[in-house]
């Protein structure tokens, strides 16, 4: 069962890197990857946030669902650089 799983979301996975998708599509997206919680949906958001705008606001949202101690540094670098914007108010 558990093999069945890999295999499908390296499919979903492999899929996602081929495809262009609409911005609404990858939000979608994000939100299917924050139900599966998976180490390779964990990974995809982290680049999404690259991104910028609504969908780096999407994958950050989706990543901090993520019950994952090591996501915990990457908000923490997040917050730290919107600091600066926030001291501008």
């Amino acid at each position: 069962m558990s093999e069945e799983k890999n295999f499908l979301q390296s499919i979903k996975l492999e899929i996602s890197r081929n495809l262009k998708l609409n911005p609404y599509e990858r939000v979608a997206f994000h939100n299917i990857l924050g139900l599966l919680k998976s180490e390779q949906g964990k990974n995809l958001l982290i680049k999404e946030i690259e991104k910028g705008g609504d969908i780096a606001s999407s994958a950050i949202r989706v990543l901090a669902e993520f019950d994952d101690p090591s996501v915990i540094p990457l908000m923490l670098e997040l917050m730290a650089k919107n600091l600066p914007a926030w001291k501008k108010r």
